[in-house]
């Protein structure tokens, strides 16, 4: 992922962002059909861009299902969404439709859709 370490060191020393890389490396080199990805852009610093980059590469060559509670960061990285409001399905659809449906702008975007 871009860093370089002149020794190898146990993943308890090394920062939050880099043992979210090396869980997401982990999974990539077992083959995974399917990953679960519980807000992959948060650090203990903030965003992972690089993070963020990934898995967008990743997007046709494996499932994922992302829990991300940023909605510019899921409208960019999903092609199909479930939304859900207090632990239920409020909304499914291809970014697009999410962005039109009057229930999410109500719930998370700030308003209703004029028709």
């Amino acid at each position: 992922m871009g860093w370089a370490r002149s020794e190898p060191c146990p993943p308890a020393i090394i920062s939050h962002g880099e043992q979210r890389h090396l869980e997401l490396a982990i999974a990539l080199a077992a083959a995974r059909r399917l990953l679960l990805l519980d807000e992959p852009r948060l650090t203990v610093a903030g965003r992972d861009a690089k993070m963020v980059a990934l898995v967008r590469k990743l997007k046709g060559r494996t499932t994922i299902i992302l829990i991300e509670h940023k909605i510019d960061v899921v409208m960019t990285m999903s092609d199909r969404i479930s939304v859900m409001h207090f632990g239920s399905v409020i909304a499914e659809g291809s970014p697009t439709e999410i962005q039109r449906k009057p229930e999410v702008r109500r719930a998370y975007l700030g308003g209703v859709v004029a028709t």
